[in-house]
């Protein structure tokens, strides 16, 4: 029987390093055999899960019956396969402080059957590859189908001067950077690559504020797929 403790007791500490211990039944049967379900129960629906497996532990501790034991054991050796299959990148992965996540109201996680996820950024984090590849593909599509000169494919994607919270004005053509109040920034205000000084853009503008007249001509360039939709204005 001390082997079989240490057995489920490692079983369960397999689970538990999963974070499969979200449920809390053990109240079921306290002890070893509650700690357990708590790591088994997310793996079939709950009700059936305890039975089938409370019944087939308790038999297993009755009987002796070393086929129970064995059953319990192939199915202790696929769990634990399961676990080891999981990618290195997973595996590697910080445990999430479970105080430092919460909700502003009561969730039933186990009523809810879809999770859904932003995938850009947040199941998908790219590289520069992709912005370089969209910084090639507008290049060949302006050069090929709106006749741009073909010097323009010489270009090269600079992956050091586009930010997020640009405007770009799509009269003027030019790259800017607004403060909180709608103010164009004394250093942020571009014509290509070339700086325009504080007096040019008071030429231009009459002011650095924008009003919402002007407002309307500016397009916000708010995520990172911007980064290579921006970089073909500010050309060297």
């Amino acid at each position: 029987m001390e082997g079989v403790f240490f057995f489920f007791t490692d079983w369960f500490l397999m689970f538990h390093s999963l974070q499969f211990n979200n449920l809390s039944f053990s109240e079921l049967r306290p002890g070893l055999v509650g700690r357990l379900l708590r790591g088994y129960n997310t793996i079939k629906p709950p009700d059936e899960n305890i039975l089938e497996f409370q019944n087939k532990f308790e038999e297993a501790l009755k009987t002796n019956d070393p086929l129970l034991f064995e059953d319990i054991r192939r199915e202790y050796d696929a769990a634990k396969e399961r676990f080891l299959s999981i990618p290195d990148a997973l595996k590697d992965m910080p445990k999430m402080n479970p105080q430092g996540i919460y909700v502003n109201q009561n969730v039933r996680l186990d009523h809810i059957e879809v999770y859904g996820f932003d995938y850009d950024y947040t199941l998908a984090h790219y590289s520069d590859n992709l912005q370089c590849m969209i910084y090639d593909l507008a290049k060949e599509h302006l050069v090929h189908e709106f006749k741009y000169p073909d010097s323009c494919l010489e270009f090269r994607y600079d992956s050091a001067f586009p930010i997020r919270g640009l405007y770009y004005d799509k009269l003027k053509g030019h790259l800017m950077k607004l403060d909180f109040f709608g103010s164009i920034e004394p250093d942020g205000c571009y014509f290509g690559r070339r700086k325009l000084n504080q007096k040019e853009i008071e030429d231009i503008y009459g002011t650095r504020h924008i009003g919402r007249d002007q407002a309307r001509g500016l397009v916000g360039l708010m995520d990172f797929f911007c980064f290579s939709e921006v970089a073909p204005f500010p050309v060297p």
